[in-house]
């Protein structure tokens, strides 16, 4: 479950209380399955944060320094998205919960009728959208920064790099430093690393995608029952309707006299 402040805590209970209240329970899993998604969500960017620095203290340890520097300035990147979807993640996880509060506010003084409206989600879907993509270019850039790595890590090996370096020297160009022992040790590790966060990745992009069905399911039911009330509304308001209702009550005036 989402980790929010305990004033919020209260107004998600009562919104949930009112659901039951109401007959919408059925509304208020929706939310309640919406906000574990989040939280869950939350949680995957949380590990790939974790499993990013221990990426980062690894390269660290490189000698080759030119190869350092060039597999740190990928990370960084993957770096760079994965906070821009946190981020992203955290204003919609606030959104929610501002939601809810204006719900329930709204059904305070206006009464239970309003429940059934009183949460806008239009937006969130397309923020989760947003979402779901951005995590979907950083799976495949994450892949790519591994591949790149593990493609340093084969071309520096010392029998490619022998055979790169006798052209070098025939051009007098400088030798190309090879990688240490302990070096290819780090880029393999590295690449395993960057592996289990794309697998990571996977799995947030998998949550962001239930919670948009659950999104559309509590859409669809919400519009239904106000296609239902409008319905009701426009059948008792509509003075056609309402003349024919009447002219089909009214008795037949030769009865009438017959009587």
């Amino acid at each position: 479950m989402l980790q929010v402040p305990m004033g919020e805590q209260e107004h998600l209970q009562e919104f949930f209380r009112l659901c039951s209240q109401e007959g919408r329970e059925q509304e208020g899993q929706e939310v309640k399955l919406l906000l574990q998604a989040l939280g869950q969500m939350e949680r995957q960017y949380r590990e790939m944060g974790e499993e990013l620095q221990l990426v980062k203290k690894e390269l660290a340890g490189l000698q080759n320094q030119g190869v350092k520097a060039s597999a740190l300035a990928l990370v960084y990147q993957v770096e760079k998205r994965i906070e821009n979807g946190k981020s992203q993640l955290v204003s919609i996880r606030e959104k929610v919960n501002v939601k809810v509060v204006q719900a329930v506010e709204l059904v305070r003084t206006d009464g239970a009728i309003a429940l059934s409206y009183a949460i806008d989600l239009i937006r969130i879907p397309t923020a989760l959208k947003h979402l779901e993509c951005g995590l979907g270019q950083t799976a495949e850039y994450t892949a790519r920064a591994r591949e790149n790595l593990l493609q340093m890590k084969e071309e520096l090996s010392s029998a490619k790099l022998h055979l790169k370096n006798v052209g070098r020297v025939f051009t007098g160009q400088e030798r190309i430093q090879g990688l240490s022992g302990k070096d290819r040790e780090r880029l393999e590790k590295t690449g395993y690393l960057l592996g289990a966060i794309g697998d990571r990745m996977a799995k947030t992009q998998e949550k962001v995608g239930q919670a948009l069905d659950r999104l559309a399911a509590f859409r669809e039911r919400t519009e239904e029952r106000g296609r239902v009330r409008i319905s009701v509304k426009k059948a008792l308001r509509d003075p056609v309707t309402v003349k024919k209702e009447g002219k089909r009550r009214m008795p037949h005036k030769g009865k009438t006299r017959e009587q």
